[in-house]
């Protein structure tokens, strides 16, 4: 597990992450390290990566579990979920970066309030431009 925060819910963690790679060395550093202050848990299905991937994942604390591409993008996530342990699961691209925001307010809603809504994790992609926080407000679910 990752050091994010300390969830009050007990050993379960409160958020984890879910991310499904393959030669994402050149993103999932930074990635991850921007995940790390929100989540608890970091897992990671790699379908067949030839790089440093698995390496990097494991770094940062994370389960990862290696697997052969299955042309079934559902399946993958699937398998994801199956390895999450967290109330709330946050799926993310390895080529995806969370920008600093209040994680401590991010927490403390995802503790309390069983259906937050809030603008308060933005994601910035590739193309260097923020998601829409109601895209993000429906990614982050329980």
């Amino acid at each position: 597990m990752v050091s994010g925060g300390d969830s009050t819910l007990g050993k379960r963690p409160l958020v984890t992450a879910c991310l499904i790679v393959r030669n994402e060395e050149r993103f999932l550093e930074r990635c991850l390290r921007a995940l790390s202050p929100l989540v608890d848990e970091i897992v990671v299905v790699d379908t067949g990566s030839t790089d440093r991937t698995v390496e990097i994942a494991r770094s940062f604390g994370a389960e990862v579990q290696c697997t052969e591409w299955t042309n079934d993008f559902s399946f993958h996530r699937n398998q994801a979920m199956d390895m999450a342990h967290g109330v709330w699961l946050f799926h993310v691209d390895a080529d995806e970066e969370l920008l600093p925001v209040d994680f401590d307010e991010a927490r403390r809603h995802l503790e309390h309030d069983p259906l937050p809504a809030f603008p308060c994790v933005s994601i910035l992609t590739p193309s260097k431009k923020p998601l829409n926080p109601s895209t993000v407000s429906g990614i982050l679910g329980p």
